[in-house]
């Protein structure tokens, strides 16, 4: 669903050598991390430095193939509700209560946000040293 939908608006890149396996790769492994921390399989905090990690690189990525913020910035929402639908659908399917539903908000929400905060930073970072060197080239 996430990948689906950001297809469509994949016209804002540049034209670089990143094939569509390469960009569900790089999401299904930040969706990953939050069925592990759902899971439990690492500690809270293995879970938060792997996002950050992952959050800096591909804000990187990203600055690389040119992608804006607020482009960017787009993918939380599509990010968010994939997310949130899949776990619906698990709380229907085991009748889970409704004290759980609010420790995956504990456990999603401040992982969503930090990645988000830590990808924009990364991506301005880029993005102005990108701009920096195109200003030195044609001054």
């Amino acid at each position: 669903m996430v990948h689906t939908h950001r297809l469509a608006n994949l016209k804002e890149i540049k034209d670089v050598n990143v094939t569509e396996e390469e960009i569900i790769e790089l999401r299904a492994t930040f969706i990953s991390y939050f069925g592990q921390a759902l899971m439990a399989k690492n500690d809270q905090k293995t879970i938060f430095n792997q996002i950050v990690k992952w959050a800096k690189e591909s804000g990187e990525f990203a600055s690389n193939l040119g992608i804006s913020l607020s482009g960017a910035l787009e993918n939380t929402t599509y990010y968010r509700k994939f997310i949130w639908e899949v776990l619906k659908e698990e709380i229907r399917n085991h009748n889970i209560p409704t004290d759980t539903i609010f420790e995956l908000i504990t456990i999603i929400d401040p992982l969503l946000d930090k990645a988000v905060y830590v990808f924009s930073l990364t991506l301005c970072k880029y993005s102005s040293r990108n701009t920096t060197k195109s200003k030195e080239c044609f001054p």
